[in-house]
């Protein structure tokens, strides 16, 4: 389950597949909540989670709901460097699972944040370490990347989604998936209607 936790971001790259700004929307602590208790195999993502006023509380909540019997991702563009660090420490320590998303589209960070996760490979297999989100290749064409690209590329390779699993955004809207226009199947308040996973473009 995808937690959009907000929709502000203090970088705006090209290739953003969600097209945040720095005036974006946080997720209520009420909403966090209450999406926490729908599953226990959780991403904290944005928008730039790290900007969340309240994103300390939400680490140590979301870390207290998974580190029994869950798995707890976070994706962070590594801007706030104590923060960052704090995410590429808990993955060495096994706690969590931390993504830096790190390629030509990003602002510089500090070099001590990239040093940090490229670290965190060798400590266990998962999606950690630094994340190249486009690797040589054409970005997920959503939101504002759709500008990178002429129409037949967009054409061909519009349908990509960027999260084939539930998506809540900031509102506690539960969505099929990261695609635009996703359809809204719940509401974290009383939970999904539909409980399959499958993205809304599966039959492309």
């Amino acid at each position: 389950m995808y937690l959009q936790i907000t929709t502000r971001c203090n970088m705006t790259c090209a290739h953003c597949c969600f097209s945040c700004t720095k005036d974006g929307e946080d997720m209520s602590l009420e909403t966090f909540r209450a999406a926490l208790k729908l599953g226990n195999k959780i991403t904290l993502g944005g928008g730039e989670p790290t900007l969340h006023p309240d994103f300390d509380t939400i680490l140590i909540e979301s870390l207290a709901a998974t580190i029994k019997s869950g798995r707890l991702d976070v994706v962070t563009n590594g801007s706030i460097t104590k923060r960052a660090l704090l995410l590429a420490h808990l993955d060495k320590c096994k706690l969590l699972w931390a993504q830096l998303s790190l390629d030509k589209f990003h602002d510089p960070i500090d070099s001590v944040v990239v040093a940090a996760f490229k670290d965190t490979p060798l400590v266990h297999a998962g999606p950690s370490g630094v994340k190249n989100t486009t690797s040589g290749k054409a970005p997920k064409l959503r939101g504002r990347a759709i500008a990178l690209m002429g129409q037949e590329v967009k054409k061909l390779n519009g349908f990509h989604c960027m999260c084939n699993d539930f998506f809540v955004k900031p509102n506690g809207d539960i969505r099929q998936c990261g695609c635009d226009g996703s359809p809204k199947i719940g509401h974290v308040e009383n939970g999904p209607v539909n409980h399959e996973r499958n993205c809304c473009h599966a039959s492309f």
